[in-house]
């Protein structure tokens, strides 16, 4: 990733499934792109991975997005899962306790 790269979203289709991938910095200046992809993307019923093998940090902010994210998908009716957190970011899912409410996959 350019270091003028902060963040990278990318959207994959297969079949009922949506895999959105999460890379670089998810903070309180990157979280409201974030979320626009979620709103512009996801509108039809679907169910959703995202993918954080990338992703490298995570702030209150992104997992407040994350959060709301869930919530939607509760209210919509999908399946989410959160894929390939690790190192900082598992930290952060782990110690706020969000790890606990959301399905998390190695």
């Amino acid at each position: 990733m350019k270091a003028e790269e902060v963040l990278t979203v990318s959207v994959e289709a297969t079949g009922p499934v949506r895999v959105v991938s999460v890379a670089g910095e998810l903070d309180m200046a990157t979280v409201s792109d974030v979320e626009a992809c979620f709103e512009r993307r996801l509108g039809v019923e679907t169910d959703l991975i995202i993918d954080l093998s990338e992703l490298s940090f995570m702030d209150s902010s992104g997992v407040a997005a994350l959060v709301r994210i869930r919530n939607r998908a509760l209210e919509q009716g999908w399946v989410l899962r959160l894929r390939g957190a690790s190192g900082i970011v598992a930290n952060v899912l782990r110690v706020t306790g969000v790890d606990a409410i959301l399905t998390m996959e190695a």
